[in-house]
């Protein structure tokens, strides 16, 4: 299950980073990556720089299982299909949901850069859908791989993404976009449905 997983991970990666940067370059001329470099917060840095790491993480177990350079992990009796399962429906919800972001898909947040807030497709029942695509994947991975390495790395991408979003995202889409904002926030989930919506605030015009 270990190549299986390492396939996958390198598929995820291709399609989901890879793949849609290429598209965006096509379409806007622009590899809508943010988030390292450029005019970005220390916070910015700091989620960007641990998510990297994270996903590094995540790839470097089952390749080392795959070397002999670490013992294989115990194998659940058919957790890992179920993992195998989860991580497929969240690969297909990541890139469903960046199709569906045109051309305001970005990975990271560039302050001056001002985007369209989209609302429809799964958008209109999940605020992040490509985040919640990234967790099922990763829970996904882990049953596929139950190793500790594995885990604590998947932990650390998770950790960046809920930094990136509450302390950087959130607060720049609401200075953007405003009561618009205000009120998708208080109706459409973070990461599920009806999950994490945000009382209204009061925008000033």
């Amino acid at each position: 299950m270990s190549a299986i997983a390492l396939g996958l991970f390198c598929a995820f990666l291709g399609v989901a980073v890879a793949g849609r940067g290429w598209l965006q370059r096509r379409r806007t001329g622009d590899f809508g990556l943010r988030g390292l470099r450029g005019p970005v917060s220390r916070t910015q840095r700091v989620a960007s720089g641990a998510l990297v790491i994270g996903i590094l993480g995540v790839a470097l177990v089952p390749s080392l299982v795959l070397a002999g350079k670490l013992e294989a992990p115990i194998r659940l009796w058919g957790w890992d299909f179920i993992g195998l399962g989860l991580a497929l429906v969240g690969f297909a919800v990541t890139a469903v949901s960046q199709l569906q972001m045109g051309d305001s898909w970005r990975i990271g947040v560039d302050p001056g850069e001002r985007t369209s807030l989209i609302t429809h497709g799964l958008y209109g029942w999940i605020r992040n859908p490509i985040y919640s695509g990234i967790f099922l994947f990763g829970i996904g991975f882990i049953l596929m791989v139950p190793h500790p390495w594995a885990l604590a790395s998947a932990a650390l991408v998770f950790a960046s993404i809920e930094l990136q979003v509450r302390k950087v995202e959130e607060p720049y889409l609401r200075e953007l976009h405003g009561g618009a904002y205000e009120n998708y926030v208080a109706r459409v989930g973070r990461f599920f449905p009806y999950l994490g919506r945000l009382p209204h605030r009061e925008h000033a015009p």
